[in-house]
């Protein structure tokens, strides 16, 4: 089968036949989800990176894989340094056990030494996709080093859940409106250099319609003041314009939890585990920022976030954050589901290895 299929990069006319392939596969587990492009893969995975190349299988004019490699300027060590990030890996059903998943990654190689020159790049792996992680990390059949770099929590918090906390009089929290876009921006840099990591972020990824950070406004963020000066941020982004969530399935065990849960749900207030077949009407904690990690500020941020999605008709929050950060404890202080992942450094040399200084890492979940 492998040996009639070649690889190139995408086209824009394969994107339909991409958003197809997205459309038709979906990630195992618990609660089956299928992230979808609609209406555009390429403007979709803008968020994602720079200098992407999209790699595809095809046999017979028809589309059978897909893969995704760009590069991003992130904080390691607190400088900016250039890395990679692999994305959107997606295989028919048809070519899964054959060796086309081999033979894609040596054109990545080719399009890593002619193109891309970063020296590793990083990728995420939800932990239910047993299948997946058991086949990358092999090392078979030339296949590059997957290391595991950080646990990563993604936690689905009801947007009608208004957790109370205790209110703290110093600390405020406003619209973005208040501020200018280049105080924020500077402000999410300076904070995010702490983390491993973090994205760097320039004033134009906010404002333009390809950005970095497209579709989230000034308006978009939450800004915690404390004696006049900024302490927090937390912007809503919503990417249901270009990326969509979608249940695709439930496990018959979760889908025995999401019929007994209901009746507590409609009882607080809140809104149920999504429905299949739909996309989930949810905003994206991102450009998280806190000054010295406070979990204090972080609380507050995430009830104001709440309430804000009840005007914006949205039913969940998704927060991201690495296990090994306190924060991740205060996004649990919430009703909430949890999905884990691992995130891997991925490098074919051997003696590649992160030298880092033992930062919390920071992975921007809209840009996953």
């Amino acid at each position: 089968m492998s040996e009639n299929i070649n690889f190139r990069l995408a086209q824009p006319e394969d994107d339909e036949p991409l958003r197809a392939l997205l459309r038709g596969s979906r990630m195992p587990g618990a609660i089956s989800l299928a992230p979808t492009c609609e209406p555009s893969f390429f403007r979709a995975i803008e968020v994602e990176g720079f200098d992407r190349q999209t790699i595809v299988a095809v046999k017979a004019d028809r589309i059978l894989g897909v893969g995704v490699a760009g590069k991003r300027l992130v904080c390691m060590n607190g400088r900016a340094r250039e890395v990679g990030y692999l994305s959107r890996l997606r295989l028919a059903p048809e070519i899964r056990n054959t060796p086309a998943l081999a033979r894609g990654y040596q054109f990545l190689r080719r399009c890593h030494d002619e193109f891309m020159k970063v020296p590793f790049y990083f990728t995420s792996i939800m932990e239910d996709n047993s299948e997946a992680v058991g086949l990358l990390t092999s090392r078979r059949a030339g296949l590059p080093i997957y290391r595991p770099l950080a646990r990563y929590c993604t936690t689905l918090i009801p947007a009608r859940c208004e957790k109370r906390s205790r209110p703290f009089a110093k600390v405020q929290v406003v619209s973005g409106k208040e501020f200018s876009s280049s105080a924020i921006m500077q402000f999410v840099n300076n904070v995010g250099r702490n983390k491993e990591f973090y994205p760097v972020y320039s004033e134009s990824d906010l404002d333009k319609s390809n950005g970095l950070l497209r579709g989230l406004r000034l308006d978009d963020f939450l800004v915690a003041k404390e004696d006049g000066r900024i302490v927090g941020t937390l912007a809503l982004w919503d990417q249901s314009a270009f990326r969509q969530i979608i249940v695709a399935r439930y496990s018959p065990w979760m889908k025995f939890v999401r019929g007994a849960l209901k009746p507590l749900c409609r009882l607080l207030g809140v809104a149920a585990l999504p429905a299949t077949g739909v996309p989930v009407r949810i905003s994206t904690a991102a450009c998280v920022a806190i000054e010295g990690n406070r979990s204090d500020i972080f609380g507050q941020l995430l009830v104001q976030a709440l309430h804000q999605l009840k005007k914006k008709n949205k039913d969940f929050l998704l927060v991201g954050v690495a296990q090994s950060d306190p924060l991740q404890q205060v996004a649990e202080s919430f009703l909430h589901l949890t999905v884990n992942s691992q995130i891997y450094t991925v490098a074919w040399d051997e003696e590649v290895v992160c030298d880092l200084d033992g930062r919390i890492p920071y992975f921007e979940l809209g840009s996953l």
